[in-house]
């Protein structure tokens, strides 16, 4: 009772194996499931939107002020992505304040995160037309 022969515990190893890579597969499988929705499921922003003005957004492409880089904004329960262009050069990753709407492309401005009081900040004013 209690000692196992050599087969047994290569018998366990090869089912403890054999599940881990089970377990891999399956969440190999629900990553891409859930990037296969996403990218489905992800809406294009209409440019006259004016309820997007004062949303904050994320740089998913390099947004610069000659050459127009992608936003990605959560709206009213929907992902929307379009194009945009800025003052300063903003890289991806960054979260920017949508602050106009223009005729092909929304204006954004970089938001700083203010670590004394915990939030972000835009440090302006939002415009609107």
């Amino acid at each position: 009772m209690g000692s196992l022969s050599v087969s047994d515990i290569t018998r366990l190893l090869q089912i403890a194996g054999a599940s881990i890579a089970i377990l891999a597969i399956l969440l190999i499988v629900f990553r891409v499931m859930v990037w296969v929705l996403r990218h489905i499921l992800r809406k294009k922003m209409s440019t006259g939107n004016a309820d997007l003005v004062g949303q904050q957004a994320t740089v998913i492409k390099t947004v610069r002020s000659q050459r127009p880089g992608q936003i990605e904004c959560e709206f009213k329960g929907q992902l929307l992505t379009g194009p945009a262009i800025s003052d300063s050069r903003i890289r991806s990753g960054r979260p920017v304040l949508i602050y106009a709407a223009e005729k092909d492309w929304f204006k954004v401005r970089p938001i700083e995160y203010d670590y004394i009081e915990g939030k972000y900040e835009a440090g302006f004013e939002i415009e609107r037309k």
